[in-house]
């Protein structure tokens, strides 16, 4: 019985806090993105698309190279990653 309390009470405790859950749009509305989100609209196929980016400029000497790094459904980053400081 002891058991049962105890488990009750955990539940309980834990309740509101599971209910506070972030949920995002469809678009990420909500997202606390580190940079501002830009958008590129084009047509594929024949259907009107817009697609999300981040333009980060470089913060020391420019070399001549270019980093592009996608994200999505066949490209996910390994979680926890960080490519971009801050």
């Amino acid at each position: 019985m002891r058991q049962l309390a105890c488990t009750l009470a955990l539940a309980l405790a834990c309740g509101p806090l599971m209910a506070q859950e972030t949920s995002y749009g469809p678009r990420l509305e909500g997202f606390d993105y580190p940079y501002p989100v830009k958008t590129f609209a084009f047509t594929s196929q024949r259907q009107p698309l817009e697609m999300a980016y981040l333009d980060v400029a470089p913060t020391g000497k420019p070399n001549g190279h270019t980093a592009v790094l996608l994200h999505g459904r066949t490209s996910a980053p390994p979680p926890g990653s960080r490519p971009l400081p801050r």
